[in-house]
């Protein structure tokens, strides 16, 4: 991973990204052999959910050191990733779509988790089809990147 992080720039702050999905990665590995047993207990499950939020917030701290400029402005963002939040309008009109476009989609998810299901959509009447059909596609939409993004590897 250290090579992966080199790769994509010579810079520390590629070298650490690399480097934090190394270590994470093996860390997974000693874990999950250890835990690998009673995955379908309670406590299983608890632990694999615990184990992706984990895991999806380490790969978003890690990517602040690899869109970072510098070592400096990557340790001065997650510095402030604890201190000085405002609630602004913009704050809150994000978290207002992110409930209303992702919520259900959530509650979805969790409903195929319990059916043991990823299909079980397919065995519902046409019309709960389509109005699942219609707000995917509306959330599509009007969901989508506020402004253009350059692509990620442009620079490269």
């Amino acid at each position: 991973m250290l090579l992966g992080g080199l790769w994509h720039g010579a810079a520390w702050t590629f070298l650490l990204w690399g480097g934090i999905h190394g270590v994470w990665l093996a860390l997974h590995r000693a874990f999950s052999q250890l835990a690998g047993k009673g995955r379908t207990s309670k406590a299983g499950r608890v632990r694999k959910v615990l184990s992706m939020l984990g895991t999806f917030h380490l790969v978003c701290l890690a990517w602040v050191f690899f869109r970072s400029e510098s070592l400096d402005q990557a340790c001065a963002l997650i510095r402030r990733l604890g201190f000085g939040w405002e609630t602004t309008g913009f704050v809150t009109t994000g978290v207002s779509l992110i409930v209303f476009f992702v919520g259900p989609l959530v509650l979805y998810e969790a409903w195929c988790e319990r059916r043991r299901n990823s299909f079980a959509v397919l065995e519902q009447s046409w019309l709960f089809r389509t109005a699942i059909y219609l707000y995917i596609i509306l959330m599509l939409l009007f969901f989508s990147a506020p402004a253009p993004v350059e692509f990620l590897y442009f620079q490269f």
